[in-house]
């Protein structure tokens, strides 16, 4: 029994890669056992660790990989249909402010839901967006539930125009957070509604 405990702790210790150092548990049968369960620990602890790093490393990699590939088409686009500088930068911020709030992994993991649990959550996720929308106040949760994660968020920096006079409004917005106005192009763009 001593010479086969003790090639255990001897290949314990060599696949380990512990090393033999100058504490060793090599006098008692009950220190050998006790340092086989010890570095066995240890090098399970230490490779769940490396490897939940890895993991996260690899997650972060892929949405920077992801928001790269896309920076990428709008640069492609922007030096082949010269693009003016303003809507290239838009574009650029409009990309970073989507891919920053990550959504889409939400949404699709509301679609497998059952439909009970998928409004119960889909109401705490978004209970910041339908409370500040006043069109949502008197609405059943179902049909919050259903509308909310159909919304896209959209960023619109200062001076810049959500609609023009004649274009076909193909989206409704709601203001999240911010200001806007109602400008009037025959009075030299002068606000004459301003929406808080």
């Amino acid at each position: 029994f001593d010479l086969y405990l003790t090639s255990i702790y001897f290949t314990v210790t060599t696949i380990t890669t512990v090393g033999y150092g100058d504490i060793s548990g090599n006098q008692t049968n009950l220190e050998k056992i006790f340092c086989i369960f010890i570095m066995a620990i240890g090098v399970i602890a230490f490779s769940f660790a490396s490897g939940s790093l890895a993991s996260i490393i690899q997650n972060y990699d892929t949405q920077n990989a992801k928001l790269a590939e896309q920076l990428n088409i709008l640069n492609r686009v922007y030096k082949d249909y010269f693009l003016p500088l303003d809507l290239y930068t838009r574009l650029k911020q409009s990309l970073k402010y989507n891919f920053s709030q990550d959504i889409d992994d939400l949404n699709d993991f509301l679609k497998d839901l059952p439909h009970n649990l998928k409004i119960e959550l889909s109401l705490y996720i978004h209970e910041e967006t339908y409370k500040h929308i006043y069109f949502m106040k008197d609405k059943t949760m179902s049909l919050i539930a259903w509308i909310c994660p159909l919304l896209k968020t959209y960023l619109v920096t200062e001076n810049e125009y959500v609609y023009f006079e004649g274009d076909e409004i193909v989206n409704v917005q709601f203001m999240k957070k911010g200001s806007c106005g109602f400008v009037l192009p025959k009075f030299n763009n002068a606000k004459y509604i301003n929406i808080q």
